[in-house]
């Protein structure tokens, strides 16, 4: 197998997906500015569109139409980079979407918050009607295999204090039947990652 084409991103790109008609759509950062950028078949640059979102995603549900995360909820565009459908997340003040998942006609949204607060989690209909919503509670993590020492101690390995993540950061969703399998990464340990499984 060799090379048929190639093309150098000059901006640094945070998420790609191909589309249904052939080509690429690619969501990329230079300075403070975030882009949708649409390559055909070819890698020939269709058209760009700043975005006003801050978290990179993008998802293709098994209809095959790619769906981007905007500020306020998610759109699909056309060939051509026009907005053709939109669901708002119905995001509440104080919170910011961090993470989504189209799944049949509908929608799971993530959402962020700050100040020790757990994350929260909407299933939303393509109308934009809330089905239900969860909030993560802002607990305490532990984990035995991480070891600290401390003076006071007199600097005896033992098991972490359990500590409470500043924000959970959305890394991915699982949808299976009932239940919703949910990964977020600490920005306190950015290595450190916790599931958590929703469901009935």
């Amino acid at each position: 197998m060799k090379v048929a084409k190639q093309r150098e991103i000059t901006r640094h790109t945070h998420a790609i997906e191909t589309l249904p008609e052939g080509g690429v759509l690619l969501f990329t950062a230079s300075h403070n500015e975030v882009a949708l950028q649409c390559f055909d078949s070819e890698l020939k640059e269709v058209w760009c569109n700043t975005s006003k979102t801050t978290v990179a995603r993008l998802a293709r549900p098994s209809d095959g139409n790619v769906w981007v995360l905007e500020a306020d909820g998610a759109s699909r565009f056309d060939g051509k980079g026009h907005r053709i459908a939109h669901v708002s997340a119905n995001v509440s003040p104080g919170m910011w979407l961090a993470h989504f998942l189209p799944f049949k006609d509908e929608f799971l949204f993530v959402c962020g918050q700050h100040h020790g607060i757990g994350p929260s989690i909407h299933r939303v209909s393509a109308e934009g009607r809330v089905r239900w919503t969860t909030t993560v509670p802002g607990m305490a993590i532990s984990y035995r295999g991480i070891i600290q020492m401390r003076r006071d101690e007199g600097w005896r390995p033992q098991p972490k204090d359990p500590w409470i993540p500043k924000s959970w950061l959305p890394h991915s969703m699982v949808v299976s039947g009932d239940s919703v399998l949910v990964q977020f990464l600490g920005t306190r340990q950015r290595n450190r990652c916790w599931l958590l499984l929703l469901g009935r």
